[in-house]
Parts: C-alpha cells; structure tokens; sequence
C-alpha cells in the first residue's frame, strides 16, 4: 500500500474487522458456500499487514525485505488469480465449470508468476518510489499482455458471475486497477492493492445483502 507503514496497519485493522463481519454472517446463514468470498477482506487485511511490516524494515536487512517481499508477493502474484475465480466457483454454481477452469488456468499462471522472484532473486528489487513501495522484476510475464491475463483472472470472472451484485465488485476493483495503472504505474502491484483492500468493504455490504446474493445465483 501507498503512503506509509501506518496507513497499512490502519488499512490491515479495517479489513480484519470488516472480516469478522462477513464471516460470522455467512455463518449464520444455512448456506456457508459464500466462505471463500466472505475471506476476502481477512486475506486483504494479512496482505496488507505484510505490507505494513515491509515499510517498518525497508533497507535495514536485505535477506528481511526479500522473506516480506515474497510474503506480499504470494497474495498478489500467486493467491488472487486462483481465489477469486475458485470463491465464485463454489458460491455460484450454475457457472462453476466456467470458475473451476478458470481457477485451474489462474493456478499456473500464477505459479508462474510467483516463481520468479523466487527463482531470479538477483533480478528481484524492492524500494520506494513516489512515495510507494516498488516491485521491481525482472520477468518476461511482467508485460502488457501479463497484466492483461492477471486481470482477466481478478476481474472478469466476477462479471461472469448472475448476481449483479458480485458484478457490482467486479466493475469497482476494474475502476481501481484504471486508476492505480494510469496515476500510479510504477507502483501499480502495491497501489491497486490498497484500492482493492478498500473495496473488500463491499464484500461486507454483499454479506449483509447474502439472502439477496444467493436467491440471484439460483
């Protein structure tokens, strides 16, 4: 995230509420099949909590920032583009072999994805830039037609889904990656992801609406 070690943590405590949330409503709900989709915001408060810890200890030890970095990184490279195809597949289930495909698909690229600083450490920089953190790789999937693939993976599944709703979360984390690519380019992975932790406070508001949600996907 953006801005400072403090604006993560306050960040972090947000989405961990706003998890406690969404969780005990779909337990209090006769179908759970909305779990995957209700840890959303709990996934984004520890991705932004790893965050928060890499601003507190950016430049002290090298061989730190790199086991944070690679912390941050397995939410954002490797998780997301399996999770979110594979959370609407168990919740809507008229269209689950679309999501269940898509997660498969979204598992390899991903892997592949998060291979890389891994596998190429040396091509691998963290540091600041315009007040962000920048991670720096150097990899052939980390081009246009890259970013292009992980936000089919994030994104569209979501307007694939019945409900317009979801679809609702779709459009808002489309418009954050819009503006985190065009104002914020070089910090694109650790700007969209404060905009998409901000918006998993909508994940809170489909909890509320969970009756609504469910009869939609019928």
């Amino acid at each position: 995230m953006c801005f400072s070690a403090e604006a993560s943590f306050a960040a972090s405590a947000v989405l961990l509420v706003t998890a406690v949330y969404t969780i005990k409503k779909t337990l209090e709900s006769k179908d759970h099949s909305f779990m995957l989709l209700a840890l959303i915001p709990l996934l984004f408060g520890l991705q932004q909590l790893s965050e928060g810890f890499i601003w507190l200890y950016l430049g002290q030890d090298g061989n730190l920032d790199y086991f944070l970095s690679l912390i941050f990184l397995f939410f954002a490279f490797l998780l997301w583009p399996v999770w979110v195809p594979l959370s609407l597949g168990v919740f809507d289930h008229p269209r689950k072999k679309f999501f269940y495909i898509t997660a498969f698909f979204g598992l390899i690229f991903g892997c592949l994805l998060y291979a890389a600083p891994i596998f190429y450490k040396t091509r691998f920089d963290i540091h600041l830039c315009d007040h962000s953190i920048c991670y720096h790789l150097s990899h052939p999937m980390l081009n246009p037609w890259g970013v292009a693939f992980y936000l089919f993976f994030t994104i569209v599944p979501f307007f694939v889904a019945k409900s317009y709703i979801i679809k609702g979360l779709g459009l808002l984390i489309g418009i954050s990656a819009l503006i985190s690519g065009i104002f914020y380019t070089v910090a694109f992975t650790s700007v969209w992801c404060f905009f998409s932790a901000a918006i998993s406070i909508y994940v809170g508001y489909m909890a509320y609406r969970l009756k609504k949600v469910t009869q939609d996907t019928l």
